[in-house]
């Protein structure tokens, strides 16, 4: 069974009682928004909110109402700062970089007892989920998840669980990120190939009026690297041709075999040009 009590925002200001599994009463377990409202929940208020249910609506939501009956933010100025120093729970949980490292967590004393209570429900009741909701230091919210795992440790869900140690979670991460960027970096290449040969291409078809003139390739080549003075291409265009050969180490040819033009590399062009 997975017990969730979230907020169920305005006008009602409450909180939605969530189930999965048979009905129980939630018995304490906590979770709530953010700085909107106090982050507790007291037990009696759930159990009073569970018990004047209609039974004859199973699927209606359980609304229970918030401890103060307002969000932070709508108090006085005055109380705001006083109530939200009172009722967060500010906690940071740091877990392990590799085995044998500690986990540390650090709490204040209001996330310490939603914890304890989160716990309690746990061992106490057949519940095995338990939310509670906690802030970081810097305002953020987020939410500890804790599971009731009933079985040895040499069953199937310790075995086949996923360890926690953030090096490995990294290295993983790192190592697909280097996969993604290498696979980028390829289509970066195909993609100024590609631009290599359309950019012969239009200026064959401007100048020259031919598809790809015979020799063409010889003749820009010339004209962005030798300076032969070839009016018929513009400063730009000779610079981003450059730009694209030093980047990619290619220059276009015809290729008869291809049936079009391909992108060699630089010192194999210059072997079949001298050889030409």
């Amino acid at each position: 069974m997975k017990l969730t009590i979230r907020d169920d925002g305005p006008p009602e200001r409450g909180y939605v009682l969530e189930t999965e599994g048979a009905p129980s009463l939630p018995d304490g377990v906590y979770t709530a928004p953010d700085w909107r409202t106090p982050l507790g929940l007291c037990e009696s208020a759930a159990a009073e909110a569970w018990a004047s249910r209609d039974p004859a609506r199973p699927d209606e939501p359980v609304r229970i109402p918030s401890p103060v009956g307002t969000w932070v933010n709508e108090l006085p100025e005055a109380e705001r700062a006083a109530t939200i120093r009172r009722e967060t729970r500010m906690a940071h949980v740091h877990g392990q970089h590799r085995e044998h490292d500690p986990v540390i967590l650090q709490a204040n004393p209001q996330a310490l007892a939603a914890i304890a209570e989160a716990v309690r429900v746990l061992r106490h009741t057949d519940t095995r989920h338990a939310n509670v909701d906690l802030t970081t230091s810097d305002g953020e919210g987020y939410r500890l998840e804790i599971e009731r795992v009933d079985a040895d440790f040499d069953e199937p869900s310790w075995n086949d669980a996923d360890l926690p140690y953030l090096d490995r979670t990294i290295d993983a991460a790192l190592a697909q990120q280097r996969e993604e960027i290498h696979a980028l970096r390829g289509e970066l290449h195909a993609y100024r190939q590609r631009e290599l040969i359309d950019t012969l291409r239009a200026i064959s078809e401007d100048v020259w009026a031919a598809g790809w003139l015979i020799g063409i390739d010889a003749l820009v080549w010339d004209s962005v690297f030798q300076d032969t003075g070839n009016q018929e291409i513009d400063d730009a265009t000779r610079q981003r041709l450059k730009e694209l050969a030093d980047n990619t180490g290619c220059w276009p040819i015809w290729d008869d075999d291809q049936g079009g033009p391909v992108c060699i590399a630089i010192p194999e062009w210059k072997r079949r040009r001298g050889r030409a």
